[in-house]
């Protein structure tokens, strides 16, 4: 059986080993770069977005992975959101090595305007809390920025601390409405 994202090594994500050299060489486009994972990757941004954005999400990736992806040159625009996380736990990756990699991202960034996307937590609620965690690591880290907003989309999205049945198809993926929702909030946040 062939598996097509393996979150343990980003380097073995067929989707990171296809995108990484695709995003690493086109020129930018668009003012406002979004990067992190499946939820960025599958966002209809040109349809629930007022302006255009460069995607570079990759499903399955990891805080490790956008690190890797990071070093090896991709680039990003003057504004980037980030949204990443949630599948770090699957990839066994310690919250102390997600906080130290969300560390490194932010730095590699540099003075850019950073716009960190909460990660959304799923329906599964074995992996909230880890979610969670993440999550306030990852508005700690940078609220220590002047030039980076933290935008908490959890409590547009969740109920009872998990993802709303009406925002997903799959418990971890958003739905039409769930990016409707999701471009509300990212219209006001990137432009």
């Amino acid at each position: 059986m062939v598996r097509l994202i393996k979150p343990e090594d980003p380097r073995t994500n067929v989707n990171f080993g296809a995108l990484v050299p695709i995003n690493n060489a086109k020129p930018l486009s668009a003012p406002v770069t979004l990067t992190g994972d499946s939820n960025i990757q599958y966002g209809p941004w040109q349809d629930v977005l007022t302006q255009r954005v460069d995607n570079h999400g990759i499903a399955g990736d990891t805080t490790s992975g956008l690190l890797i992806r990071l070093r090896t040159g991709e680039k990003s625009a003057g504004t980037v959101g980030i949204m990443i996380g949630i599948n770090d736990p699957s990839a066994a990756i310690t919250l102390a090595q997600t906080e130290a990699n969300f560390r490194e991202i932010l730095k590699l960034m540099g003075p850019r305007r950073i716009v960190v996307i909460s990660p959304l937590v799923t329906a599964m609620a074995k992996r909230n809390s880890q979610i969670v965690a993440i999550r306030q690591t990852e508005q700690r880290l940078c609220a220590s920025l002047p030039n980076c907003t933290f935008v908490n989309i959890g409590p547009s999205f969740e109920t009872n601390g998990a993802l709303r049945a009406s925002y997903t198809h799959d418990g971890v993926h958003l739905s039409w409405s769930g990016y409707q929702k999701l471009g509300n909030i990212l219209n006001k946040a990137l432009f």
